[in-house]
């Protein structure tokens, strides 16, 4: 358990499906159930956001994740972050009180490329770069830490990781990996379906991390809006979800 509270840093791109409101809920979730100092926000920023520290960064990169890498990395540089931070997406939501988040995984990195259906696309490349950075690193046998849920960050650790050639690799996995963490092991937080929502819910998940497709269904936005009814101070137009 940290002996203070951190800083939660949410890497923000551009295109929101539902109008930033995922990062609205995401910061609702966290003022109820995860007691932190600051609220750092490194890319876009909707104009309703209130009582964060924004820190301006274009998407330079055709690829989402290596994006959200230069970012994290860009926040690491700052020195109004806390040495060791929470790191954000803005649809993860804390479903219960907690003060710290474990470092979990999903399982081997090889085992996911062995699972991968199609063996294309940037996520499976991204997997195989991962994979074979850290074996040159003289990890044996990778864990993939590419779990939808915070991870906390120290940031002298995410300085030296800079300064390797991380170039599609997944930041989570390489971070864990060679700090040699003590993972949970656990299924993803991930909920594209309303079959996986409500799987979810039914193993009592302590994170969940929403879709493009889920934030569409009218059973979602039932229960979103009312576990988490109460605007946030991050918030300054008092918004709600109209269901009529």
């Amino acid at each position: 358990r940290p002996s203070v509270e951190l800083d939660l840093c949410y890497i923000l791109g551009s295109g929101s499906d539902w109008d930033d409101n995922e990062i609205r809920y995401s910061l609702r979730s966290a003022e109820q159930y995860f007691p932190h100092r600051k609220v750092f926000i490194v890319g876009e920023r909707p104009s309703w956001l209130q009582n964060v520290i924004h820190i301006p960064f274009p998407d330079s990169h055709e690829i989402k994740t290596a994006n959200g890498v230069a970012k994290v990395l860009r926040a690491a540089q700052d020195p109004r972050l806390s040495q060791q931070f929470v790191l954000m997406n803005d649809d993860f939501f804390f479903l219960r009180k907690q003060r710290v988040v474990p470092y979990y995984y999903r399982g081997t990195t090889s085992e996911f490329i062995d699972k991968h259906k199609t063996k294309g696309g940037y996520y499976y490349q991204t997997l195989q770069n991962t994979e074979n950075f850290l074996i040159q690193q003289g990890i044996k046998n990778p864990k993939d830490y590419a779990v939808h849920a915070p991870i906390i960050y120290d940031k002298t650790i995410l300085k030296k990781i800079r300064n390797r050639h991380l170039k599609g690799c997944s930041l989570r996995s390489v971070y864990c990996n060679l700090m040699k963490v003590r993972g949970k092991k656990t299924k993803d937080f991930k909920a594209n379906t309303m079959d996986e929502f409500n799987y979810q819910l039914s193993r009592n998940a302590p994170i969940l991390s929403s879709s493009d497709e889920i934030v569409k269904e009218r059973a979602f936005l039932d229960w979103i809006s009312t576990k988490f009814p109460t605007p946030s101070k991050y918030e300054s137009d008092n918004w709600h979800i109209n269901l009529i």
